[in-house]
This record gives C-alpha cells, structure tokens and sequence, in this order.
C-alpha cells in the first residue's frame, strides 16, 4: 500500500511499498495529527492499483492550529 500526504508547511510526501498494517498505522496517526492537511491510502496491489482506498481532508484545521498556534510554513 501507499500512502501519500502534505504537512502544514511542506511538500507532498509519499511513501510506497508498505505492508497493509503499517500502512493503515500512517494514516491513523496522520489523522490525529494537527498538522497534517489530507492524506490518502492508495492500493497498490493489481486489483486496486492507484485506487484511494481512503481519504481525509483537514487542511482548514492544519492551517487553522498552524495560525492559532504560530506554527511557521
């Protein structure tokens, strides 16, 4: 699996050829972290190549702690 995310003040990232389980650990925790904008998890098996098989957006909250809390970018 693959999973791909932007942090408040940085670049896309992306990382690829992980196992379901640690994949799915990532994007837990991206999920509770306040500076994450959206992630997705991305197949990457035959069946479900480059299919989002699930997805947030939080960018609005990333920014809205990153202003409250004087994060800079």
């Amino acid at each position: 699996m693959r999973v791909r995310y932007q942090m408040y003040g940085s670049q896309l990232c992306a990382r690829c050829d992980m196992e379901d389980r640690k994949a799915r650990r990532l994007f837990k925790d991206l999920f509770g972290n306040g500076r994450c904008e959206w992630a997705e998890l991305v197949g990457e098996d035959d069946d479900n190549y480059m299919d989002v098989l699930e997805s947030f957006d939080h960018t609005m909250i990333a920014r809205t702690f990153a202003e409250l809390f004087g994060m800079g970018g």
